[in-house]
């Protein structure tokens, strides 16, 4: 009798989610397609200016290797010097990689976030994790090429994760896996240094010691690799000159990409997040829990060390509650495990309370498909006017100074533009107004 009762808003609920979850989809189709920016602009043109120094004896390696604001971004700079020497420059292969890595992370957290679930709430959860992926934040990340290498770090991450958290093993093609996933992510972004330590805390809480042992000793090997040869400028020391303000960042950063909806306090909302990321990574995740938990306290400690890493290497920020939006990738991951571990009681209160739960899921993820639509506007009027300064740019015509586009530096902005045309490259892009307008 009992089963009779649920049935029904159980099914129904899953015709709703499945309708949401396809208008999410349709959504994030959207968006991105109206916010691609094919041009080069700001870091990009310090990258570019790196290539083409190349052709005038510089190493490979170090165009490959050398930091870039401390990040090594091998992946971004060997994908730009492939589409330069065999595309002539159009910055696909890098918006290709951006947003297959941001559906690999988005099928892979709502995999996840389903097998946490009980049967009522697979499919709402899977539908949650992806519209905490799908948001403009994040598509932007993959619809820019200046910022597709945060995908490339946090997508490798989450692969390394994955593997050392789902079925962990200190032997076989699964560590192996795990291991080189870790490597290679800090090759995407640095901020994916923190999967380190993530992998190394979920051994400690397994005693697994060897697997410990072995991330602890490649993964310090690692870090120390790539602190080698880094620039004392900028550095995150500078956060112990100002420790409030770097605490400010990390804890604003928890809550992104909604910090900004309450500047100047979204670091009190981010400290609440704090304390129940921390309290659910010490309480759960434990020896004798079942994959899914480990993998959700994974993402947890990622989210929290990422967040970390941006007080750290942040303190440039003139507005510490003004914390760039890009770095929700490393971040959503974190919300989705929080989420994971409330699935199982919000399954009880379900069948205790069928209808009145139904409502309350279905206004959660009704609420974020309609925040993720006015984030999605908001973000094809960004890249528009982003599209717009640079065209302008390229016609001669004044750009608003403030403006971080085409370059912060406009007469280095100038100089690279000059030479990719007389190259031959990004014609498409560089080639003028019209052609500029459209890409």
């Amino acid at each position: 009798m009992k089963n009779a009762q649920v049935a029904p808003p159980a099914s129904g609920l899953r015709r709703a989610a499945c309708v949401l979850l396809g208008a999410q989809i349709v959504l994030a189709a959207v968006i991105f397609s109206r916010s691609i920016v094919l041009v080069p602009v700001a870091d990009q043109i310090d990258w570019l200016q790196r290539w083409l120094q190349l052709n005038q004896g510089r190493d490979a390696w170090s165009y490959l290797l050398e930091p870039h604001n401390h990040h090594r971004i091998v992946w971004t700079l060997a994908l730009q010097a492939f589409d330069l020497s065999a595309l002539g420059g159009d910055n696909i292969p890098l918006v290709t990689t951006g947003i297959v890595g941001v559906a690999a992370m988005t099928w892979l957290l709502a995999r996840e976030a389903a097998t946490a679930a009980g049967a009522v709430l697979k499919l709402p959860a899977a539908t949650l994790a992806a519209m905490l992926m799908l948001n403009a934040a994040i598509l932007m990340d993959a619809s820019m090429p200046v910022f597709v290498a945060g995908v490339h770090g946090a997508v490798l991450s989450l692969l390394a994760i994955l593997l050392g958290e789902r079925k962990p093993a200190t032997r076989g093609w699964r560590a192996a896996g795990a291991l080189a996933c870790a490597a290679a992510a800090g090759l995407g972004n640095a901020a994916a240094l923190v999967v380190w330590p993530v992998l190394a805390w979920g051994a400690l809480r397994r005693r697994d010691w060897t697997w410990l042992g072995l991330v602890v000793t490649c993964g310090g090997l690692y870090i120390l690799g790539y602190a080698h040869g880094q620039s004392t400028e900028g550095s995150p020391l500078g956060a112990l000159a100002n420790p409030v303000q770097a605490a400010k960042i990390a804890l604003g950063c928890l809550v992104l990409p909604w910090t900004r909806l309450a500047q100047g306090y979204g670091w009190i909302a981010g400290l609440a997040v704090f304390v129940l990321a921390l309290t659910a990574m010490l309480l759960r995740g434990g020896r004798g829990a079942p994959a899914w938990e480990r993998v959700a306290c994974g993402l947890i400690l990622f989210g929290l060390g990422a967040a970390g890493m941006a007080g750290l290497g942040r303190t440039d920020l003139v507005d510490p509650s003004n914390v760039p939006v890009r770095y929700t990738v490393f971040i959503a991951p974190m919300h989705i495990g929080l989420a994971m571990l409330t699935l199982r009681p919000a399954e009880t209160l379900l069948r205790a309370r069928p209808r009145a739960a139904q409502a309350l899921v279905l206004g959660v993820l009704g609420v974020m498909l309609l925040q993720n639509a006015v984030m999605g506007y908001r973000a094809i009027e960004t890249t528009a006017r982003i599209r717009t300064e640079v065209a302008d740019f390229l016609q001669g015509r004044a750009v608003p100074e403030a403006s971080d586009f085409p370059h912060r530096d406009r007469a280095l902005a100038a100089r690279v533009y000059t030479t990719l045309k007389h190259e031959g490259l990004f014609r498409r892009q560089l080639g003028g107004q019209d052609s500029q307008a459209k890409h």
